[in-house]
Formats: C-alpha cells, sequence, structure tokens
C-alpha cells in the first residue's frame, strides 16, 4: 500500500532560514527548465547550509542519517522551491522510466519524497500542494513524505508566492520493517 505521512516538524523561523537562502549567490539554481512547471524558482542547497537540526527532525518520519551534495546531479540534493503568480507543477510522479525500487536493486533512487512547506497558508492564494489526490495540511513546517510513485502536483498560484523544500529518498535512506507478507 502506498502511504502518505504529514506532520508539523519545523517552526516559523526555522522555516524563514531555508527561505532566505534561496536568493544566496552559494545557491545553485535552475529556473523553468523542470518540465511541466511554470514561474519556479528551484535552487540545490548546499551541504554547509543544512543545520544538523533539519536532519535531526526527519528523523521523526524514519529517515536515517543523509549525506547531503551540493547539486541537482548529485544523489542528496537538498531543493528550496519559490512558486510565484502564475506558478505551478503539473500532475507527475518523481520516479524515472527505468528506475527499480526493488531491495535487490543497485538502483534505488526516489523511493520516497519528502516536502516541507514553508510558506504559511496565508503567504499565497492557490498553490495546494496534492498528493494522491489528497490536499496536503499547508500550515507552515508541515514535512510530508510519500512514496515516489505517488502522483502530485502543486496547483497555480493566483497571489503571493509560495516556498517548499524537496528531497529524495532511496530505501537506505528509510527505516522501516519490510515483511515477507
Amino acid at each position: 500500500m502506498k502511504s502518505i505521512v504529514q506532520n508539523v516538524l519545523f517552526t516559523s523561523s526555522e522555516c524563514d532560514y531555508f527561505k532566505n537562502l534561496i536568493d544566496f549567490e552559494d545557491i545553485k539554481k535552475m529556473e523553468s527548465k523542470v518540465k511541466g512547471s511554470f514561474n519556479l524558482l528551484v535552487g540545490a542547497i548546499p551541504p554547509s547550509k543544512i543545520p544538523n537540526w533539519f536532519s535531526e527532525r526527519i528523523k521523526q518520519l524514519g529517515v536515517l542519517d543523509i549525506k547531503f551534495g551540493d547539486g541537482f546531479n548529485t544523489s542528496r540534493c537538498l531543493g528550496i522551491n519559490r512558486y510565484s503568480v502564475g506558478g505551478y507543477f503539473r500532475k507527475h510522479k518523481d520516479t524515472t522510466k527505468g528506475t527499480k525500487h526493488s531491495a535487490s536493486s543497485n538502483i534505488n533512487t526516489r523511493y520516497k519524497t519528502l516536502a516541507v512547506h514553508l510558506s504559511n497558508e496565508h503567504d499565497s492564494i492557490g498553490g495546494d500542494f496534492i498528493v494522491g489526490g489528497i490536499i496536503t495540511d499547508r500550515t507552515i513546517g508541515n514535512c510530508i513524505i510519500f512514496d515516489s510513485s505517488i502522483d502530485h502536483e502543486v496547483l497555480e498560484i493566483e497571489k503571493g508566492t509560495r516556498y517548499s523544500l524537496t528531497l529524495w529518498l532511496d530505501r537506505n535512506d528509510i527505516n522501516e520493517v519490510r515483511s515477507l507478507i
């Protein structure tokens, strides 16, 4: 069964810390090159700017210690997203064609997706994050973890700005009980 877990793990000031990073020079940026999006800025946060408290908090969701990379092409990139008016990300899955998720596979990338709402629900009109047909809670600091094979999308921003974090996890990043049943 595919699951979605939500939990408010971060304070407003912790979310502001990440939001303020997006305009720093050392944040690697990719704008309007993400398929299925519009008016979206995506930044890769360097490991030196990821505080220890971030990793400690996501452990509450069963995420193990992660060694972060420093760019979009690394296996562990913590991405920050800024959606402006008109911004959206159409329905998609985070798995890629040919990606294997079996326990015996050496290719375990994008097994789970972790997303954090950095904006208050009143900072924008529109911009709902929908995972598997469920509108997620837009409370600032809400952390959502779900199977990367589940359809998800961000609806169009009608007013204001929406910020979020994204991290893809492989099977080895998750402390989960596996069963033959």
